[in-house]
């Protein structure tokens, strides 16, 4: 068999795909048309004569289209259900984090900003971003003494959820025991950023 009639064969199913809705729709409406609209574009000497072939053409058209239909619906529950149960656990995730863990959510509310420069290689914000709490936005950035930075931020999911209160801080002008608790409960690497920040922007400040 020619390898030009083979390629054609394997792209029947293609074009079958392709030209599905036309063929479903040409067929509809030859087969349930008024005769007064067959008569107006003249096609009612073909329909007539071959009635029956556009009737199986409108049969298998309908059969692809419920395929389809019912094919995408179980598609799109399925995402659905998946992204469902990945909240869910993002949200279980939530309630069971460590005192370092949070401490990486407070830089957030230290700098005032919602996107920062972290190290995604370090242990705890690996783990964050692996519980969906954290999520990356852009590509990898720069490289600090920190390790390899990238561009991250809290996830819409939890966004609302990391107040103030749920990462040990408090409303209003801080104390001077507030200032000292947060400086001695900062990630290990925090430190380490500031500095790098000062080299990147030497004068900002």
């Amino acid at each position: 068999m020619p390898d030009s009639l083979i390629s054609k064969l394997l792209d029947l199913p293609k074009l079958l795909t392709k030209f599905n809705m036309p063929l479903f729709l040409a067929s509809c409406f030859a087969l349930l048309a008024p005769n007064a609209w067959l008569d107006k574009l003249g096609i009612t000497i073909f329909v007539t004569a071959y009635k029956p072939y556009i009737g199986i053409a409108f049969l298998l058209t309908s059969a692809v289209l419920v395929h389809n239909s019912a094919k995408w619906l179980f598609g799109r529950y399925m995402l659905n259900k998946h992204i469902a149960a990945n909240n869910a656990k993002t949200l279980a995730n939530l309630t069971t984090l460590d005192a370092k863990e949070i401490s990486v959510l407070r830089e957030f509310f230290i700098h005032g900003q919602h996107t920062l420069m972290l190290p995604f290689a370090n242990p705890i914000v690996a783990g964050l971003l692996k519980k969906g709490i954290l999520v990356q936005v852009g590509r990898h950035g720069q490289v600090s003494m920190a390790g390899p930075l990238a561009s991250l931020e809290l996830s819409d999911l939890v966004k609302d959820l990391v107040t103030l209160k749920f990462v040990g801080m408090h409303e209003g002008q801080p104390t001077e025991a507030d200032i000292r608790w947060v400086q001695n409960n900062r990630p290990d690497f925090a430190y380490e950023l500031d500095r790098w920040a000062i080299l990147q922007h030497p004068y900002k400040r």
